[in-house]
């Protein structure tokens, strides 16, 4: 495979990472008006303990409508739309 020495990235969303990134969450959600949201995850999260500080944070300031840690590795759009409907129904 060939990479290219120079590329370039570009994306609409910001990337928040490093220390205390989780606790800006509700924030950002807010600037951008949500107030319903889906929390999607998976089983090692979940199982690290992560999940539940998300859910934490989350529904001191929205509306969670759904959460799930059903989500494999490298998941097929056949999987974006069961979520995409369950969110829908919930």
């Amino acid at each position: 495979m060939h990479l290219p020495s120079y590329y370039e990235f570009i994306n609409s969303v910001p990337i928040v990472a490093g220390q205390a990134a989780i606790e800006a969450i509700p924030e950002l959600l807010s600037e951008r008006a949500a107030s319903r949201v889906m929390v999607i995850s998976d089983a090692g999260v979940k199982g690290a303990g992560l999940l539940g500080i998300v859910i934490g944070l989350l529904k001191e300031h929205l509306d969670i409508a759904l959460v799930t840690d059903e989500v494999p590795p490298d998941s097929d759009l056949v999987k974006v739309g069961q979520l995409a409907e369950a969110y829908g129904e919930a």
